[in-house]
Formats: C-alpha cells, structure tokens, sequence
C-alpha cells in the first residue's frame, strides 16, 4: 500500500479561520444579547408582579373595612374621617380596625364622610325610597411596603348605606 501525503500549499492565508472566529464571535453577541433581553423580560415581570400584589392588598384592605360596619360614623359630619391608628394623614377618629393578622403591618385605612348629609336612594337598591336615605362614605386603602421592595398602592372606593328616614 503506498499512501501519498498530502500535498499542502506553500504558505496559508487564514481567510478560513479569520471567517469562522467571526462567524462565532457574531453567534456569541446574539447569544449573550438574548440572554440581556431575558434578563430584562424577568425583571419587568417581577415588577408587574410585586404592582398586582400591592394592588390586591390595597383592595383587600378596603374590603375588610367595608366588613365591619362600625367603621362607619354615620352619626358624624360631612368631611369627617376615621382612620386606623397608624395612618399617616391626620384624622378626626382612629377607630377603624382590620380583623385578621394578614393586616398587621403596612397598610392603612381611612373612611370619610362625603357630601351631601344625605342622599335619596338610588334606583335599583330594591328598598323604599319613602322609607331609608342613602349616606355615603369614601374608603382608601392603602399597601405601602416599599422601603423593602414590595410595592406601594393605593385603592379608593365608595360605600352607600342605608338609614332609615330620619335617623341619624
């Protein structure tokens, strides 16, 4: 068997290498660009994540003051406010009260009563109109976690009572 060695120019440019190490340093700058992009698309989703979070606790606030109906002054004036003891606005009460421990630290809540003392009933509650007035208040919960990274949010709803006429 006679093998024949091969025969290799005299000299090699490198075209070769130099197109290939190109081609591959071009395939890494995409590759580290995507992995940047992935990055960034799971820090935006954390930060939507922590905004609907402290969103839902706001509301969750609200909704457990709107539970416990001696949150309510009805007695008081337009413009009064009742607050939990540590809401940072001054208030004229601090007697409202969240039940349950999910409510221990970070939020607060306030209850006013809006303008006007009373208002006639609303269609559709399904009471007479003769017989009860409406009161109205306005709720703001408020999540504030934020020296910790967890959000901050602020939700405010309005509450309709009824009162029989001429009560107070």
């Amino acid at each position: 068997m006679n093998f024949q060695p091969l025969s290799l120019p005299t000299y090699q440019r490198g075209t070769t290498l130099i197109v290939g190490l190109m081609i591959l340093v071009s395939v890494t700058l995409l590759a580290v660009m995507g992995i940047q992009s992935g990055i960034v698309q799971l820090q935006l989703s954390n930060v939507e994540e922590i905004n609907v979070d402290s969103f839902e606790r706001a509301q969750s606030v609200v909704d457990a003051v709107i539970e416990d109906t001696s949150n309510f002054i009805v007695s008081s004036d337009t413009g009064d406010t009742n607050c939990t003891a540590d809401h940072p606005d001054g208030c004229d009460e601090e007697n409202v009260t969240l039940n349950g421990t999910f409510f221990a630290n970070n939020v607060a809540a306030k209850v006013e009563r809006l303008h006007p003392d009373r208002a006639p009933m609303p269609r559709g509650t399904e009471t007479s109109i003769d017989k009860f007035d409406a009161v109205l208040f306005g709720i703001t919960g408020t999540y504030d976690n934020a020296d910790s990274g967890q959000g901050k949010a602020e939700v405010a709803q309005g509450v309709l009572l009824l009162i029989p006429k001429g009560a107070q």
